[in-house]
């Protein structure tokens, strides 16, 4: 395997494509060379060279890129052996927090081989392993959601909002499913005492995990983190029974957010966020253990008291800071009230930059339309100033 080149060598990329895949048989073994030879050749970052530079990426001192080059290289050594392939952009998730959380940043690949198309995802190859190669578009679009239609290649039509809402399965398996397999169908579960979830009897459990809650906390760049954060996994205690001609696995709950990932064999790992309690539970507890140096923290906080209409609340959070704030009873009389009053919890945008108008630091969106809460900041704390509509999900066409 050729791990490495040099410009000494005199190759053009159409003939390092050609000489690493000389020995591949069949198209999808030259697409795993190809994958390989990248994977073992870059390195994740930034460097000198332009993502769409192949050569100057190849055969660079550097030989660093992020997902953009990943897959524009790989796109470009495919073309050069005669695999269709297609560069992407979208979305991605790596976590509980939904689809849009990364923005449209993301890049990866679709390959068509024998007249399928398999998702190729080479930076993930590269840091998480060999579950992201050739993976069925209806298992893809779990994790990745495409600008365009046409690159999604779904059995059937999936729109933002619904990939918004669907599970979060954090590595794809090998088996077919769809989103009627399991119930709930959606990451975040309000329970009693008990959660409860259904899968086909086909469907193979072989453990159950939960992590500190800390886990659907993020931290942004630049924000102090939490020592109590801990992404540690442990196995917990469930029964499965059969029940309606499917299994039922049943977990006790002994406190109010209790994340779960259950490990289904052939599928991956399935997660949720069971909640031992109302929504106004939960909405209580994120006012109660707000931390105003965090942007996603502080978002929950300010939603949760619009939604509850907690004026005093809203006052208590934001102390001195208050008259900077933007007034409660103009939230209330908001455009946007409505959606802020259908906020599903879990639903959290991307990173937005500063406005040169230096009234505006940051955003968070919370809605798949593009709703979303700027921000200012004040001796590291954040501050409400105002609600907007974000032009590019509110224009989005699919």
């Amino acid at each position: 395997m050729l791990k490495g080149v040099e410009k000494e060598l005199g190759l053009t990329i159409a003939e390092l494509s050609k000489l690493i895949t000389k020995e591949s048989k069949t198209d999808k073994e030259k697409v795993k060379s190809i994958a390989d030879f990248i994977v073992n050749t870059m390195s994740y970052g930034y460097g000198d060279a332009a993502q769409n530079n192949s050569y100057d990426m190849v055969f660079g001192a550097e030989k660093t890129a992020v997902c953009a080059g990943y897959s524009h290289l790989f796109k470009e050594m495919c073309k050069e052996v005669g695999i269709e392939c297609k560069y992407v952009t979208g979305a991605a998730r790596t976590s509980f927090s939904n689809i849009l959380f990364f923005n449209w940043n993301h890049a990866w690949n679709i390959v068509k081989l024998d007249g399928a198309y398999y998702g190729m995802d080479v930076t993930w190859i590269d840091g998480a392993g060999w579950d992201w190669a050739f993976v069925d578009p209806d298992r893809l679009i779990y994790t990745h959601f495409a600008d365009s239609k046409d690159d999604r290649h779904t059995s059937e039509y999936v729109s933002l909002d619904s990939a918004s809402h669907l599970l979060y399965i954090k590595a794809p398996g090998t088996k077919k499913i769809n989103t009627n397999d399991f119930f709930p169908n959606t990451s975040l579960v309000f329970c009693k005492d008990q959660f409860t979830c259904t899968f086909p009897l086909s469907f193979r459990l072989s453990a159950v995990s939960t992590f500190s809650e800390t886990i659907i906390d993020i931290t942004f760049q630049g924000e102090p983190s939490s020592d109590s954060q801990s992404y540690s996994s442990q196995d917990v205690k469930y029964t499965i029974t059969k029940a309606n001609g499917k299994n039922q696995v049943n977990v006790p709950l002994n406190k109010l957010i209790t994340p779960l990932e259950l490990n289904i064999t052939g599928v991956g790992s399935v997660n949720y966020l069971a909640i031992n309690g109302s929504r106004e539970d939960l909405l209580r507890h994120f006012i109660k253990s707000v931390n105003r140096q965090h942007k996603n923290d502080f978002a929950r906080a300010i939603l949760a008291c619009v939604i509850l209409r907690d004026k005093n609340a809203y006052r208590d959070i934001l102390g001195e800071d208050l008259s900077k704030a933007i007034k409660f009873e103009d939230i209330l009389k908001s455009e946007h009230l409505q959606a802020i009053d259908a906020w599903d919890i879990i639903t959290w945008g991307g990173i937005f930059n500063m406005r040169s108008d230096e009234e505006i630091v940051g955003a968070l969106k919370f809605t798949s339309k593009g709703h979303k809460i700027n921000f200012t900041k004040r001796n590291g704390n954040y501050i409400p100033v105002s609600f907007e509509l974000d032009a590019f999900y509110s224009s989005f066409k699919e």
